[in-house]
């Protein structure tokens, strides 16, 4: 094997790790959450939410924080699915009061 393919299979993988750990991330945008997933926006509607809770685990999502927010939305059509999505914002709590606040949902 020689050292050029070592090289660039450690930067590939390097390369994918930055992009999993880096390429997700998420914004309120006026009448809308964006998440964005592998540099992709995703817009869910605020005026649908039913409930907003904090939540904890490592299973099931793709969040980068053991730290989530759990949202479920009033409308099947808005996931497709009736269960809810968990994401890991920086400021849970923050992100949280504000979802709250936009959306009319009781603390």
């Amino acid at each position: 094997m020689s050292w050029w393919y070592v090289v660039f299979v450690c930067g590939g993988m390097t390369l994918l790790y930055a992009w999993l750990m880096f390429g997700c991330w998420y914004e309120i945008d006026g009448e809308d959450i964006v998440i964005y997933q592998f540099f992709r926006p995703t817009r869910l509607p605020i005026s649908k939410i039913k409930d907003v809770k904090k939540t904890s685990g490592y299973l099931a999502t793709a969040g980068m924080s053991h730290l989530r927010v759990s949202i479920s939305f009033t409308d099947r059509s808005v996931l497709k699915s009736y269960a809810p999505i968990e994401i890991s914002p920086k400021d849970r709590d923050g992100f949280m009061t504000q979802l709250k606040c936009l959306s009319q949902i009781r603390p």
